[in-house]
């Protein structure tokens, strides 16, 4: 049984009304005023008033205004009981009146309206408790972050009751941090129905160690297959080291990221080269993971589109070189300063998209709990040997440094360094892939204007390859010190001209970080070939 609220100076009025509702079987409640209808109001909660407009003292129109400022997300239909010479109809509807009915009253067509707007309710509570449950599983789903203000801080404001922006987080089960941050297509609800399923893959995948290329690969797989055509994940995913000195990143369809130093100069733009995730089908997929050598003390700044383009009330936008100005002058707090400029930037603009901002701290993270591997009295390991020959033609194909880390998930040595070593094969082997067998420039990469150049320039080459050969080589052993990988690749092109000092001074993707985190390596034969010796 529904409860109805009468608003009438009139008692004639207010008796009609309330014989034919309680006919139809609804309970009702009179107010002879506007202030005694707010008073119901408040005591009584009805699903629905049928208000008069021209009564003395609190009219009908001020009255509404009062109980819709009562309702907050709540939707209680008023519907206006007037005369058909009222001029305050427009100004009392614009007050927040859903409905209107002419005196004298045609109960038929008053019964068919009261029935509507009810069911309409109905409509809004089933979708507001929808709307909760969701909330509830987002909320779930997203409280489980590692979210530490000392490492990582952030900001995030929905442009509606759903956030189309996701952030993740996550202790590696050997230290480190991995972070996702990401824009789906849209805002609202369903711009968030993507979530789940990529907030269940992070979280399994993060705390196995799972490499950023794989948890990139899983995370696009999922996406493909349960978003609808159009709706994409712009995402970087990355994965600080546990020491706090490296960094490894997959970027898609996301603005750039702001590298600066304890002191916030800006070190070196890292853009995106990627197509946002659920786009690609798996075999069209790139994971190729882009590797950097940090200090402790940087900070690494994320940020939505939303941020970027978030408007004022003259229509212009916030814009990169604003957000720089303010990153990179002297300010105590970079991060409070930018959300404060943005502020006052947009006044009381409405929010247009969500809006995303994410400062992480390199440092060194130990993990989640004491690794039982970590005790330092782990038996000697059975040595072993890897070698993989690759033509031309393979090497076009395929990827082998993510092939070969497959094969270090099941092997319990390997297994907890197995993102440092991923970052060693992949800057060797790309190093000498890109700067000995396709004859690219190094120093194209250090200029973001030129990196999508470079890129073409690396597809191109990588196309007219042919007749030369790469070879692996791995070797676990142990000696005197511990436990160690011997890696060796070489190819059969021309010499690569880059040293491993001069590329950790001025290249931060060469071979500067696989030196800093191998216990030694040295190129030989006129660059052609690489040794290095990775500690476990």
């Amino acid at each position: 049984m529904e409860t109805l609220l009468i608003v009438d100076d009139n008692e004639i009025n207010r008796r009609v009304l309330r014989e034919m509702l309680e006919l139809e079987g609804h309970q009702v409640v009179e107010a002879h005023n506007g202030h005694e209808a707010i008073e119901l109001f408040q005591q009584r909660e009805p699903s629905l008033v049928l208000m008069d407009i021209m009564m003395p003292g609190m009219d009908g129109q001020e009255a509404t205004r009062h109980i819709k400022s009562l309702t907050g997300e709540r939707h209680t239909p008023v519907i206006y009981v007037t005369a058909k010479s009222t001029t305050a109809l427009p100004t009392a509807l614009a007050a927040g009146g859903d409905d209107f009915i002419t005196k004298p009253v045609d109960f038929k067509l008053l019964q068919a309206k009261i029935r509507a707007h009810l069911r309409v309710q109905r409509l809004n509570r089933q979708l507001s408790q929808q709307q909760q449950l969701m909330a509830h599983f987002f909320d779930a789903a997203l409280q489980q972050s590692y979210l530490d203000p000392g490492v990582i801080r952030h900001h995030m404001a929905p442009a509606s009751a759903f956030n189309g922006d996701i952030l993740l987080a996550e202790r590696g089960p050997h230290g480190g941090l991995y972070v996702l941050l990401g824009d789906f297509t849209g805002h609202g609800l369903g711009a968030a129905m993507g979530t789940l399923p990529a907030a269940q893959v992070f979280f399994a995948m993060t705390r196995k160690g799972a490499c950023v290329a794989d948890l990139a690969r899983e995370i696009n797989r999922q996406l493909h297959t349960l978003l609808p055509p159009g709706m994409f994940l712009a995402a970087t995913l990355l994965e600080l080291g546990p020491s706090g000195t490296h960094v490894n990143l997959w970027s898609g369809g996301m603005p750039r990221i702001w590298w600066l130093d304890r002191d916030n100069r800006l070190k070196s733009p890292l853009p995106s080269f990627h197509m946002p995730l659920g786009i690609l089908t798996d075999a069209e997929f790139d994971p190729a993971v882009q590797a950097y050598a940090v200090d402790p003390g940087d900070r690494l700044y994320l940020h939505s589109d939303g941020l970027t383009e978030a408007d004022n009330e003259t229509g212009a936008i916030f814009g990169e070189s604003r957000l720089e100005h303010i990153l990179t002058n002297p300010v105590d707090d970079p991060f409070q300063a930018l959300l404060q400029a943005l502020d006052q930037f947009r006044g009381q603009q409405p929010q247009s998209d969500d809006i995303s901002l994410v400062e992480i701290r390199c440092q060194a993270i130990a993990p989640a709990e004491p690794s039982c591997h970590d005790t330092g009295d782990e038996p000697d390991v059975l040595p072993w040997q890897l070698s993989l020959a690759l033509d031309s033609e393979q090497i076009r194909r395929f990827e082998p440094v993510t092939l070969i880390g497959e094969l270090f998930t099941g092997h319990k040595c390997l297994a907890r360094h197995c993102n440092l070593i991923q970052t060693v094969l992949s800057e060797i082997y790309h190093h000498l892939l890109e700067h000995g067998l396709l004859g690219l420039d190094a120093r194209m990469k250090t200029d973001e204007t030129r990196f999508v150049a470079y890129y073409r320039q690396r597809e191109k080459a990588l196309a007219r390859l042919h007749d030369v050969h790469m070879e692996i080589r791995l070797a676990l052993d142990n000696d005197a010190h511990g436990k160690y990988l011997r890696i060796r690749m070489q190819h059969d092109g021309p010499a690569a001209d880059a040293h491993p000092s001069a590329a950790s001074s001025e290249h931060p993707t060469g071979l500067g970080l696989a030196a800093a985190l191998c216990d030694s390596l040295r190129l030989h034969d006129d660059g052609r070939a690489i040794e290095a010796c990775f500690r476990l």
